[in-house]
């Protein structure tokens, strides 16, 4: 599972309105949406794939296993299955299109850091 939103988010800071509880899937890795674009120039551009191999690999993501990605609606999310399936060429990668919103809207669990 690919978390395709904001770190704060992934653990469980912070949350947006539509998701019911704070957290991530008990399994996934994050990859921060701005990891998949480099700024230049008040611009962005992808990267070649083998630093996108480089940043899969560092945040713990396989570039060969079956992936999903999601995020909080599925919009964040379809960036991260398009880097993974079209530039890093994992044509295993789906998209889960209900994201977190669905997935907390049916009482499903999600992990993070304790909060206060």
């Amino acid at each position: 599972m690919l978390d395709a939103r904001q770190p704060a988010q992934y653990l469980g800071l912070t949350k947006r309105p539509d998701v019911q509880t704070f957290g991530h899937i008990a399994g996934s890795k994050a990859l921060a949406p701005e990891l998949l674009a480099k700024p230049t120039n008040g611009a962005l551009y992808f990267w070649q794939k083998i630093t996108y191999d480089a940043l899969m690999s560092a945040n713990g993501l396989s570039t060969k296993a079956p992936t999903i990605s999601y995020c909080n609606t599925g919009h964040l999310a379809a960036g991260g299955w398009f880097v993974m399936s079209e530039l890093a060429g994992n044509k295993s990668t789906k998209l889960y299109d209900g994201s977190l919103y669905l997935w907390t809207l049916e009482d499903r669990p999600l992990i993070g850091v304790p909060l206060n």
